[in-house]
């Protein structure tokens, strides 16, 4: 649809801008006068994510298909001893967006507890929560290290989960963190959208929207022109 394909333009258009800020001066230069290559250098990370996200989801959505995994879960008060819990996520059909991060006894998924992703603001590697750093460990099971142990962040709690290894640690906190930046561009699209919508600035602030096109970008040496309507045009913000 429009509205999409309007979407997806916008979204690549922050990611060229985010793509310039994060090099020095001369990169930012070469991708400047070479236009294809940014492009190109923000469509294989936007690919790299989506496969690093199917990979996560593949093992961590849909209990009834066999997704979700059991980890040992610390108390975030750190008043009781640790359990196992059962953690999937859920997505929205409706809406399709990920929805809530849920965990529950293994068995026993009517009784689960959840924690909105929206909510969700980090998620910590390690053991760097206060429950985590006095975490006892489970009868029978490996210690708590730095290696398998991670914390998903909310507004409210933590969720402190111990992997069985360092490569489900891993897939876990790089897939929830895909999940976060998802949402965080949905959430950047839709905000300007409606401020430009409603031709007026929101009362919230916002990422102002990718300048025209008819920008130099000034350098010591020379100040070559950027070509208008390049992909690259629009990810460029005057200093």
């Amino acid at each position: 649809s429009i509205e999409t394909k309007m979407d997806q333009e916008t979204q690549t258009a922050f990611a060229l801008r985010e793509l310039l800020s994060a090099v020095d001066p001369k990169q930012q230069m070469e991708l400047v006068l070479n236009p294809e290559l940014a492009e190109k250098m923000v469509k294989d990370q936007q690919l790299q994510e989506q496969k690093e996200l199917e990979e996560f989801l593949n093992v961590a959505e849909d209990p009834a298909g066999g997704g979700g995994q059991t980890f040992i879960k610390h108390s975030y008060s750190g008043k009781t001893a640790p359990t196992e819990r059962f953690v999937f996520v859920t997505h929205d059909a409706l809406d399709c967006k990920f929805d809530r991060i849920c965990w529950a006894k293994p068995g026993h998924l009517d009784s689960r507890k959840t924690m909105f992703i929206k909510d969700v603001h980090s998620v910590v590697r390690g053991k760097r929560t206060s429950a985590l750093k006095v975490a006892r460990p489970m009868k029978d099971r490996p210690l708590p290290n730095e290696d398998n142990c991670f914390s998903i962040v909310s507004k409210k709690r933590t969720l402190d989960l111990q992997a069985a290894s360092k490569a489900e640690r891993d897939l876990w906190a790089k897939g929830i963190e895909s999940m976060l930046n998802i949402q965080r561009k949905s959430v950047r699209v839709s905000r300007f959208h409606r401020a430009m919508s409603n031709r007026r600035m929101p009362s919230t602030p916002i990422e102002r929207p990718p300048p025209p096109p008819h920008q130099q970008l000034q350098s010591p040496n020379s100040s070559p022109v950027v070509k208008p309507g390049s992909p690259i045009s629009a990810a460029i913000v005057p200093r």
